[in-house]
C-alpha cells in the first residue's frame, strides 16, 4: 500500500511539471511561423542557379555557369578543390549570368560561390561542390567525310 501511494504521488508530481502541453506547443507554433514570415518577408528575391548541381559527380566541362533572376550577380568564385586554384570567368554585361573563361579539366573538382543582389540590396549566396565528368565516361570521336 505504502509503495503504491509512493508511485501514485510521484506520478502526480510528474504530470504537474509538466503543464499544459497545448498551451506551450501552440506559442511555440506561432512563434516559428511569425519568425518564418518574418524571414521571408526579408529573403532576397534574387534566385541564383547553378547548372552544376551541388554534389554532381558528371558536370559539363563547358556548360557550367551561373545564373540568377530578381537580382544581379555581384560575385562568382570558382576554385580547383584540391589546389583552391581559382578559375578565370566573367559576369555578363547585365550581371544576370556568368561563365567560366577556360574549359574545365575532366575528372577535377571544384567549389562555387555566387553572390547576387536583389532590387532592394538583399544578399542571396549559393554554394555548390562538384565533379566534372572523367574521361573514363567521355567519348571523344573524330569523322573523316569521304569523298
Amino acid at each position: 500500500m505504502a509503495v503504491t501511494s509512493l508511485i501514485a504521488a510521484g506520478a502526480l508530481a510528474l504530470s504537474a511539471c509538466g503543464g499544459d502541453a497545448e498551451a506551450g506547443g501552440h506559442d511555440a507554433k506561432n512563434g516559428q511561423a511569425g519568425a518564418d514570415a518574418a524571414a521571408a518577408k526579408d529573403a532576397s528575391q534574387a534566385k541564383i542557379k547553378v547548372s552544376s548541381k551541388d554534389g554532381a559527380t558528371d558536370a559539363s566541362i563547358n556548360d557550367t555557369g551561373v545564373t540568377v533572376t530578381g537580382g544581379k550577380l555581384t560575385d562568382v568564385k570558382l576554385t580547383v578543390a584540391d589546389s583552391g586554384a581559382p578559375v578565370e570567368g566573367a559576369i555578363s554585361a547585365d550581371k544576370t549570368s556568368w561563365k567560366p573563361g577556360v574549359q574545365l579539366e575532366r575528372g577535377t573538382k571544384y567549389k562555387l560561390v555566387a553572390n547576387a543582389k536583389d532590387a532592394k540590396g538583399r544578399s542571396a549566396t549559393e554554394n555548390a561542390t562538384f565533379t566534372t565528368v572523367s574521361s573514363a565516361n567521355s567519348f571523344i570521336g573524330s569523322y573523316t567525310p569521304d569523298n
